[in-house]
């Protein structure tokens, strides 16, 4: 924490600590060094890698169309479940929690049945360190999760669930879900925060005619449809951009 005594200077210095406090003090003095922010641009936090990510974040997906993800899904935080009523088998599959003997846990009943996985349900664990991506299979277990995950379920249609099982839309979505987690001893992401996770659009016509179920379902003439349009569009994006990566991944 900085105390200073006078008039605020116009910008913040928000320098990466590398054990290099002399090198930190030195830059702030002579004004030198990166990042400096505009104090206009502070809102109400101080963490660092909130305001580089957002530089970019804006700066890769600049002139493209983006959604946050609560536009588009709903988002689903688990309930914490009493240790009393966990067993060795019943109803439910508890996501991801084992025994002492590595065991898989179950419950015979849910205290809110929102936390039930349907169909296609993306379950992302709050806690960032080592974190995947799950989508739920209508094959698995009828599953719960816990509070420390939570549920990304599609409202309109099925681009998030295909956006998700793309490499670069989980690397892009893990990549700023690291970014905005809050706390150093361990990140942990808020369901605020997720909610104002961004993910690139692809301007299709219809955004299910990227959704596994249509694919399973289409005419050849519809399936032909889509791979010319998704090859006019790989001709419009910049190399190495989300969008072209993504648009290549699903044609």
């Amino acid at each position: 924490i900085v105390i200073r005594n006078g008039k605020p200077k116009e910008d913040i210095f928000m320098p990466a600590y590398e054990d290099n406090p002399n090198e930190i003090a030195s830059n702030f003095q002579n004004h030198k060094g990166n990042f400096y922010l505009p104090l206009k641009k502070i809102e109400n936090r101080f963490d660092r890698n909130y305001y580089s990510s957002v530089d970019i974040i804006e700066e890769k997906l600049k002139g493209k169309e983006v959604k946050e993800l609560s536009e588009i899904a709903q988002i689903i935080r688990g309930k914490e479940l009493n240790r009393e009523i966990l067993k060795s088998s019943g109803k439910y599959l508890v996501h991801q929690l084992k025994d002492k003997n590595g065991k898989d846990r179950f419950v015979d009943e849910v205290a809110d049945e929102k936390a039930i996985l349907k169909p296609n349900d993306i379950v992302i664990s709050i806690f960032t360190e080592n974190n995947k991506v799950h989508v739920h299979s209508a094959s698995d277990k009828e599953t719960v999760i816990t509070a420390s995950f939570a549920i990304i379920r599609s409202t309109e249609n099925s681009y998030i669930n295909t956006y998700l099982q793309t490499k670069d839309g989980q690397d892009f979505f893990l990549q700023q879900a690291e970014r905005l987690a809050v706390g150093s001893t361990r990140p942990w992401l808020s369901l605020s925060v997720l909610s104002n996770l961004v993910i690139p659009i692809l301007p299709l016509s219809e955004l299910n005619f990227v959704s596994e179920e249509w694919l399973k379902s289409a005419s050849s003439d519809k399936l032909i449809q889509l791979e010319k349009q998704l090859k006019g569009l790989i001709s419009n994006y910049e190399i190495g951009s989300i969008h072209l990566n993504l648009t290549k991944e699903i044609l």
